[in-house]
């Protein structure tokens, strides 16, 4: 089970690391791992789980990354779909994603539309603060997140995230709220 074996990732990496794909206009990604009881959130993805940064892929121009933030590439994405990873311990997992999700944002000027989804229920908010980040050409932006409904005076980290981000030419705006009775 590769999934399980890091000479998996070595044999993956192998044998799609350094594609030339000159022509892909869309892909879907999706990074799939069990994680051992040592894992973190910071120590889950294995460098060959960003394979994709070694392929030459000049016209990509739509993305969905699914249970990986992706890292900063050399890429024209300009529709960028993001299935955040699962939680393994605590809620405050979000934060270090969205701070992924930042990273990779501030290296990215190309994206138009912005589709981030959180893949588990916040049970409470938590106060964090994100460093201001313009983005220039994104013009759609959709947000799907689940929480519990509750009397908390904390705003939920997603709320957080897009308060840090100037988005001067958004023109549409979809939010999707899943909540949760106690």
């Amino acid at each position: 089970n590769f999934l399980k074996d890091s000479t998996g990732f070595t044999e993956i990496q192998t044998r799609v690391a350094g594609l030339d794909l000159p022509n892909l206009r869309s892909l879907e990604y999706t990074y799939m791992r069990s994680f051992g009881p040592e894992s973190t959130i910071h120590t889950t993805v294995n460098p060959s789980g960003h394979i994709y940064t070694t392929w030459r892929i000049p016209n990509l121009r739509k993305a969905l990354f699914r249970k990986i933030i992706p890292i900063p590439f050399s890429h024209s994405i300009t529709n960028l779909s993001l299935d955040l990873p699962d939680r393994e311990q605590d809620d405050s997992e979000l934060h270090y994603h969205l701070q992924g999700v930042h990273q990779f944002l501030k290296e990215s000027p190309s994206i138009e539309v912005l589709r981030i989804r959180t893949p588990f229920e916040v049970d409470t908010g938590f106060d964090v603060t994100y460093p201001k980040l313009v983005m220039p050409n994104i013009q759609e932006v959709i947000l799907r997140c689940a929480f519990e409904a509750s009397e908390d005076p904390n705003i939920h980290p997603l709320t957080s995230f897009m308060q840090c981000l100037r988005l001067p030419k958004v023109s549409e705006l979809y939010i999707q709220l899943e909540v949760y009775d106690k």
